[in-house]
């Protein structure tokens, strides 16, 4: 079976899906999601448009598709920081609902 990286081709044009992935490689979703973020640490430019069209390596071509994904993924994260905030402010209160303050 291929791997993710020799299944991805450059260009939006010649976006990859999810679904066709898992056909080629033989891997699961979640494996496949896995590796595609190790490859982005390793500094490959996988991108996604989120248009249903899939995966693709960008080039210079695809910088307004690239930009609008830098700018998805960050609303993400900050998303997730706000998520994980109220998640421990909640657990506060749990262990603590007088509001007295906790020593360790």
């Amino acid at each position: 079976m291929a791997s993710v990286l020799d299944c991805l081709h450059f260009g939006k044009r010649n976006a990859v899906t999810r679904t066709q992935l898992m056909i080629m490689t033989g891997l699961p979703d979640r494996a496949i999601r896995r590796e595609i973020d190790k490859l982005r640490e390793e500094g490959q430019p996988i991108f996604n448009s989120q248009d249903g069209e899939g995966y693709y390596l960008a080039t210079a071509d695809d910088d307004m598709d690239m930009m609008q994904c830098i700018l998805r993924e960050r609303a993400r994260r900050d998303s997730m920081i706000e998520s994980v905030d109220a998640l421990e402010k909640s657990r506060l209160r749990v262990l603590n609902p007088d509001g007295l303050q906790l020593s360790l």
